[in-house]
């Protein structure tokens, strides 16, 4: 969770950059595409990547909860 709330500042710096070079370097003679990003892009983006952090807590949280730790210490490796 910590690296999550991390790296979300910096992915969206990366992903504004990202984003507006594609932007320039698909940009023709005959073609011009507006570079717009606003705020509700942001948010989904952020959103996005909160509940996929959280799902996959949460999968890996009921993983370790149904492990047999006794059956675990036994096993020889």
């Amino acid at each position: 969770a910590v690296l999550t709330f991390m790296s979300i500042p910096i992915g969206l710096v990366f992903g504004y950059g990202l984003g507006a070079f594609l932007i320039h370097a698909l940009e023709t003679e005959h073609q011009r595409l507006p570079f717009a990003l606003g705020l509700p892009t942001y948010g989904f983006a952020v959103a996005v990547t909160l509940l996929a952090s959280l799902v996959s807590g949460l999968i890996v949280r009921r993983r370790l909860d149904r492990l047999d730790l006794i059956e675990v210490l036994k096993t020889r490796a």
